[in-house]
């Protein structure tokens, strides 16, 4: 009876010893540092991302959309030099969005990593990037397989993901990322040998890598004339009327920031985040928990939604006005700025109404100050 505990204390004992002996390694060392730098940083964050108020429940992305088409990894979309019609027109057929396109290649370094592959195969390094390589180019392909814009029934490995607590919400495209990483480093220790091998061969050691490097990226050249556009930043958000803004306070932007139309963030930002408010391009739970990039539905944000898009409201009855009045004293809005946007006299119209005077207009804006929500 007596030996129960007294083996249990000595194997207690055993394992300490061993993960002391571990620690003091370097790479013991190293990971216990990892561990308490994680933990530090990263241990709040994780709490509230998943004991939070607003915690998501389910995947975030839809991974049959954000997935590398098979033909991606040859095809140059036209964010790169070398490219034509063809080429963009089945680069537009990929499924996802052209920002989210990364696992092009091109052929040129294809054969390059081949060929790194085919004469340093013997060495350990160049196997495992290459597996690693093989492994994240099949992964990036989703849970089935594209090819030429058209998602097939043919499933592919990544699916065991999408089934996995924590890992359903990776977006298999991004995982091109790491590819061509491996790929990357798989032409430079080709590129090393071969110049270790010429060593003393005077110039030649030296342009010979310098030039098949150049060949296989060729390629990858990007396209230097860039589509932009101007951001247009309202006049009032630049000027010194938006300190009649009480800092820190809560003020409701219109247009109203939502995932279709992220502008006033910038606005927001433009004041150095004098004030706080509500929407924005965020990620938030819906109504039933699932994640959802259109923020916490409103009646505010609903109506000056239908206003921007042309479509009608509801009848002004007292109901409809009272649930709008109750977003703003929820979120006990102080300021009101309305700035250009389309049909903005019906806008102008709606708040003058819930706010119950007319706005001042300043700097192109139309604007409620001291608004107290308490007597809406």
């Amino acid at each position: 009876v007596e030996q129960g505990p007294t083996a249990a204390f000595q194997s207690l004992v055993r394992q300490s010893a061993a993960l002391q002996a571990v620690v003091k390694t370097p790479v013991g060392r190293g990971a216990l540092a990892a561990v308490v730098s994680f933990a530090a940083l990263g241990g709040y964050p994780l709490y509230v991302e998943f004991f939070g108020p607003q915690a998501l429940h389910g995947a975030v992305q839809l991974t049959d959309r954000f997935s590398v088409d098979l033909l991606e990894a040859v095809v140059p979309s036209r964010r790169v030099w070398l490219r034509n019609e063809a080429t963009n027109e089945v680069a537009a057929r990929f499924t996802g969005n052209l920002s989210e396109n990364g696992a092009y290649l091109g052929i040129t370094l294809i054969v390059a990593l081949l060929l790194v592959l085919l004469v340093h195969r013997r060495v350990a390094t160049v196997r495992a990037l290459s597996v690693l390589l093989l492994v994240t180019f099949v992964l990036s392909l989703g849970s089935h397989l594209h090819v030429n814009g058209t998602v097939t029934d043919f499933a592919l490995p990544f699916g065991a993901f999408q089934r996995l607590a924590l890992l359903e919400s990776i977006t298999p495209t991004r995982l091109a990322l790491f590819t061509s990483l491996f790929a990357g480093a798989l032409l430079a220790i080709g590129l090393d040998r071969l110049h270790a091998r010429m060593d003393g061969g005077g110039a030649l050691s030296r342009t010979l890598p310098a030039g098949l490097a150049l060949i296989a990226l060729a390629p990858l050249a990007p396209q230097l004339a860039w589509d932009y556009h101007d951001t247009k930043v309202p006049a009032y958000y630049r000027s010194a009327a938006v300190k009649q803004i009480p800092e820190g306070s809560v003020a409701l932007m219109v247009p109203f920031p939502n995932r279709a139309d992220s502008r006033p963030e910038l606005w927001q930002a433009t004041t150095g985040m004098r004030f706080k408010s509500p929407g924005g391009y965020v990620l938030t739970p819906g109504s039933d928990g699932r994640p959802t990039f259109g923020g916490v539905p409103s009646a505010v944000s609903g109506a000056l939604r239908r206003i921007v898009l042309g479509r009608p409201l509801p009848r002004y009855t007292p109901t409809f006005l009272g649930q709008l009045r109750g977003d703003l004293r929820r979120w006990q809005i102080h300021t009101v700025i309305v700035t250009e946007h389309d049909h903005m006299d019906q806008t102008l119209a709606l708040l003058t109404l819930l706010l119950q005077r007319p706005p001042i207009r300043e700097q192109g804006a139309f604007a409620w100050y001291d608004v107290d929500p308490a007597a809406l």
